[in-house]
Order: C-alpha cells, then structure tokens, then sequence
C-alpha cells in the first residue's frame, strides 16, 4: 500500500493523508471533518456502495475537495469495507464508534458495513435502548425495532420516555400497553380476587402465591426475560393446587403476550 502512496508533498496546513487509504492512482479525492484526506477509486465506491453523490465520482483538484461531515476514524473503518481484505472487526468498539459507522454506511449505502453495524447494534439494545431504537426506526429495520422494543420494556416508563425522540413515545406507550392489558387480563382470568376459595385449582393457601406473584410483578412488566422469576415467587409458597393455577397463569399469559403486535405496526 505505500508504493500506491501518492509523492505529491502537502504543506503542513494542508490536510492531512490517510495512513491507509491515499492512493496515488485514486481518481476520488475526499476529506474528513477533521481535516484528513482520502484518495479512493471510483470503481471501488461503485461496487460497494450507493450513497456517494455524483460529484465524488470525478476527479477533484487539491483546492475543491468535498468535505464529509465523518470524522477519519469512522472513515478509515467505512472504506475498509469497499477494498479486498478482511472487514474490520466492531465486536470489541465501542458504542459511540459502532454507532457513528452505522450512521455513516447508511447515509452512503455501503452495503457490507451496513450489514455488520445492523447486527452489531443489537448488542446495544439494553445500554443504548434510545439511540438504537431511533436508528432502527429511521432505518426501517423491523428485527432490529424488535429486539430493541424487548429490551426497552425492561425499563420504566418515565425512563423510556425521557430517552425516546417525540416521535416514538405515543407509539412506545402504545406497545407497553399492550403487555400491561395482557397481565391484567390474565390475572383477572385466572382467579377473581385472592379471597376466592371456590374456583378450580383455588383452595384457602391461594391467595398467598398470587399476592406474592403480583407483588413481584409491581412497576414491571412481565416477559419472557423475568417470567421464570416472577411466577417462582409464588410456587415457592403454594400447595400443588395452586401450583396448577399458576402454570394456568403461566400458559394464559404467554398466550396473551405472543399474539401482541410488534412496535413497527403503532408507527
């Protein structure tokens, strides 16, 4: 890659050329917000990515080079992408580097960047709910709402709310609802008030369990995540008959909450 290193001298305050992608035969010239330069082949953007507008793809003089809002760290991550070698590897980067290239090979449609930051950024369902979510939302990447709409309702409300941009939040409220009508429903269907002794499956230790269950239920919602727990506080305290209302319980709410529509269809 040195020999392709172009021998023009650039002043000091000339910007500065990349360690990795200066090419002396680049018939694309670009530059870094912070001031790094680029030379790239046309054919390469061309094949593998469809975002760059036309005037990237002529040549530029040294004074009338297009400036891109990246930085060179995401850069130098986002065109490794478009030449033959090993892809870079974002397992061990962080958030806030993961994110930026994400941003950036959408914006340009670098179609092998975007699929690795697609994946990649469901690790960050849980840490980075927000940011995530609005990606994924601006995007239209349905797996990727999902598996960050589950990861959401681990948290509160007002937490949520605060993190969501405004767009999202009367939809978000309107998924969470969901699973809260789905516990009540539930709930109320498998017994009609913990001092009932007379259904099936109820006898006088009943209300115990089920006041145990709720409570562990209190400002949370129920899902497959903690449902294991949830329903454990109650069968650590219960007769087999109760046991048997609970698995009832179990299998009423489960059957609730997998018919429950995904957060794309409130948007």
């Amino acid at each position: 890659m040195d020999s392709q290193r172009s021998s023009l001298l650039i002043p000091p305050s000339d910007p500065t050329p990349s360690l990795n992608f200066f090419y002396a035969d680049g018939d694309v010239a670009l530059r870094s917000s912070d001031n790094y330069l680029f030379r790239l082949h046309h054919r390469n953007l061309d094949v593998n990515a469809g975002g760059f507008p036309p005037i990237f793809a002529t040549p530029a003089s040294e004074n009338d080079i297009p400036v891109l809002a990246e930085g060179s760290s995401t850069l130098e991550l986002l065109f490794a992408f478009m030449y033959p070698g090993p892809h870079p590897d974002v397992d061990d980067l962080p958030f806030s580097a993961v994110d930026a290239l994400a941003e950036a090979a959408e914006k340009y449609q670098v179609w092998p960047a975007m699929n690795v930051c697609r994946y990649r950024m469901r690790d960050f369902c849980l840490t980075h709910t927000s940011s995530v979510l609005t990606y994924a939302c601006r995007n239209n990447l349905p797996k990727l709402i999902e598996a960050c709409s589950s990861a959401g309702l681990q948290k509160s409300l007002p937490d949520m709310v605060s993190l969501l941009p405004p767009y999202l939040v009367v939809p978000w409220m309107s998924y969470r609802q969901q699973f809260i009508t789905a516990w009540k429903l539930s709930s109320s269907e498998t017994f009609i008030s913990t001092s009932n002794t007379s259904g099936p499956g109820h006898c006088s230790q009943w209300s115990r369990p089920a006041a145990l269950i709720l409570k562990a239920s209190l400002d949370r919602i129920v899902l497959p995540s903690n449902f294991d727990q949830i329903f454990n506080e109650g069968l650590t305290r219960s007769t087999s008959c109760c046991r048997n209302a609970i698995e009832d319980w179990k299998k009423e709410y489960r059957k609730k909450i997998d018919n429950a529509l995904p957060l794309t269809s409130f948007i």
